[in-house]
């Protein structure tokens, strides 16, 4: 049986993967030692974006 998304659930699963993709873009950062800011920003909030709205898409799919 299939559930329903309803608002909850999915303003739930879009801070679930913003989230998530906050600390694995800070991870990377660490782990690579890079600086915020001397990175290119275009490309930072580029990488932020579809990482987060990948990581909701997939969330969104397996809860359909």
């Amino acid at each position: 049986m299939k559930r329903k998304l309803d608002k909850g659930t999915i303003i739930s699963l879009a801070v679930i993967a913003i989230l998530f993709a906050t600390g694995v873009i800070f991870f990377l950062l660490f782990m690579f030692d890079i600086q915020i800011s001397q990175a290119n920003i275009g490309q930072f909030i580029g990488s932020y974006s579809g990482l987060s709205s990948s990581i909701w898409f997939i969330l969104l799919c397996r809860n359909c």
